[in-house]
């Protein structure tokens, strides 16, 4: 998504909200939300855990699971998503 996302928001940075409209305005669902449920909870720790334990990482996953968007789907992405639940963004 980052290398189609725009700035939405005309923060003139590239931020986390900005993904979210541009992966919302595509039908991919929140960066985070692994099982496309419009929800970023739990559920999707687990989901992330399960990519990260699999080794295998589809373009689907990719997208959706690397909350921190540096290309990798890893531990980073999971301690970034519990920040963002604990957050509640």
């Amino acid at each position: 998504i980052q290398k189609y996302a725009s700035d939405m928001d005309g923060s003139g940075l590239i931020n986390r909200k900005d993904l979210d409209d541009l992966s919302s305005i595509l039908g991919l669902g929140l960066l985070g939300d692994a099982n496309l449920d419009g929800v970023v909870n739990v559920i999707d720790i687990i989901e992330l855990i399960s990519t990260i334990t699999s080794q295998e990482t589809s373009e689907i996953d990719l997208m959706l699971q690397d909350v921190n968007q540096d290309g990798i789907v890893n531990v980073i992405d999971i301690i970034s998503l519990v920040n963002q639940i604990v957050e509640g963004n």
